[in-house]
């Protein structure tokens, strides 16, 4: 019986030798991806033009916003190349609030929000 406590004992001791100290790895400040268009990727966050189908899109997003002021400006737009189009756009309402959405653009033209409006810039 001693035999098997003092073993157990050993056994419990050793157990943390074998351990690694853990080094705390400091992660970098990550962007938001659709503002960084450094990359060109294929398939990546491009800056994109205001084109007519950014005001459809916006057109989408203003009749479903919960709010009495009316489109001002649109301050940004990136675009990525999908199964269609998504629309990261930036904008600015009569009450002086910034806003942003992504908007999904179908192969056959049909829009859809895939991100809701938030308040806040996008960038």
């Amino acid at each position: 019986m001693k035999k098997i406590i003092a073993l157990t004992l050993c056994t419990a001791a050793l157990a943390g030798c074998g351990q690694k100290e853990v080094k705390k790895v400091e992660t970098p400040d990550v962007k938001n991806p659709i503002c960084d268009t450094t990359a060109n990727l294929a398939g990546g966050w491009q800056t994109a033009e205001v084109t007519p189908d950014i005001h459809k899109a916006l057109q989408l997003v203003m009749s479903h916003m919960d709010t009495s002021a009316k489109l001002d400006s649109i301050i940004s737009v990136h675009s990525q190349v999908v199964n269609g189009i998504n629309y990261a756009i930036e904008y600015r309402l009569s009450d002086n609030t910034v806003w942003h959405v992504i908007v999904y653009r179908s192969l056959k033209g049909e829009y859809t929000i895939s991100k809701p409006p938030q308040q806040g810039p996008l960038c």
